[in-house]
């Protein structure tokens, strides 16, 4: 037993002085959508999933060889009606998805990318060392969900902070989510379309 315990204390004096080996890089060039509407620093070309459902947003990804890792862009369209004056609140209900029972939060942060408005977190999930880095993005009538799920040092990465960091949206904007759009909505309500009238109803 001894002997034993002689050899587990050994084994543990030599794991503690391991260290990790850092993931051997590349630089990240500027990768597109196939339509062009944004613009990132990634580890290759985007490919988009096959979309399962009707009106569900396109979801594009970059596959990094390396760390086995796909870091996701997902433009998810505001609807044409809805306004707020606090961009946190509007945010902090699109990370609703992201967040588990099991997650905690490493950190939160309002952002920017250029002159558009984001929030970004870390979440670790409570039972794994498995982290989620998640930035939301606000341009126009647009909100571009960036994120990957990985190992830390992967998410944290200088070629990660690039990508979430250098992400641009190329698209004009036509859309303002500060301004109050009740007179389109009234103008809306009046329509001669079948399909406009409910929809201007439901935003009241």
């Amino acid at each position: 037993v001894t002997q034993e315990k002689t050899n587990d204390t050994r084994l543990l004096q030599i794991f503690s002085t391991l260290t990790l080996i850092p993931y051997g890089g590349r630089e990240w060039h500027a990768a597109s959508d196939p339509e062009h509407t944004f613009t990132v620093p990634a580890p290759g070309s985007f490919r988009q999933e096959a979309i399962e459902n009707a009106g569900q947003p396109p979801n594009y990804f970059s596959f990094d060889t390396i760390t086995a890792t796909s870091f996701y862009v997902t433009p998810d369209t505001i609807n044409q009606y809805l306004w707020t004056t606090n961009d946190s609140i509007f945010l902090e209900d699109r990370y609703q998805p992201y967040l588990k029972t099991t997650d905690s939060i490493v950190y939160r942060q309002i952002v920017l990318n250029g002159k558009d408005t984001g929030l970004e977190m870390m979440l670790k999930n409570g039972r794994t060392n498995v982290y989620k880095r998640v930035r939301l993005v606000i341009h126009g009538n647009i909100v571009y969900h960036l994120y990957a799920i990985g190992e830390k040092q992967v998410l944290l990465s200088d070629n990660a902070n690039k990508y979430y960091e250098k992400f641009v949206a190329n698209t004009p904007v036509h859309f303002h989510i500060h301004e109050s759009k009740l007179t389109t909505i009234l103008a809306d309500l009046g329509s001669a379309s079948d399909s406009t009238r409910p929809e201007a109803y439901t935003a009241l």
